[in-house]
């Protein structure tokens, strides 16, 4: 038997039916954010909207080891991410130190002419 695979962006939703398929087509994508206690809807630009036909035996869960794998491959990535971010932020400290002694020579200069 035949799925439709109807793919918004990052998200898939697997269909039975073709009309199904092409209903989902003509809804609009949104994206929500909670902030400042509100839920805020808005329209992306990019509307990436796909739709594939695979057959439903290749629909299947995940065994325990693959979960395994995707969630330390998950953790590894993130590490790095953080890793790479405490980088850039030490970087940017070393360079606003630079800044502030620049600023207060500049400063102790002025105030002795």
């Amino acid at each position: 038997m035949k799925k439709y695979i109807v793919s918004f962006g990052y998200t898939s939703l697997a269909v039975n039916d073709k009309e199904t398929a092409l209903t989902l087509l003509e809804a609009t994508p949104v994206k929500k954010d909670y902030t400042d206690n509100n839920d805020t809807i808005w329209v992306p630009e990019e509307k990436d909207i796909t739709v594939s036909v695979i057959d439903d035996s290749s629909i299947r869960h995940l065994s325990e080891k693959e979960v395994e794998d995707r969630a330390l491959k998950n953790a590894e990535s993130r590490a790095d991410w953080a890793e790479s971010q405490n980088k850039d932020l030490r970087k940017q400290i070393e360079e606003l130190k630079c800044q502030i002694k620049v600023l207060i020579s500049t400063e102790k200069d002025s105030t002795d002419e």
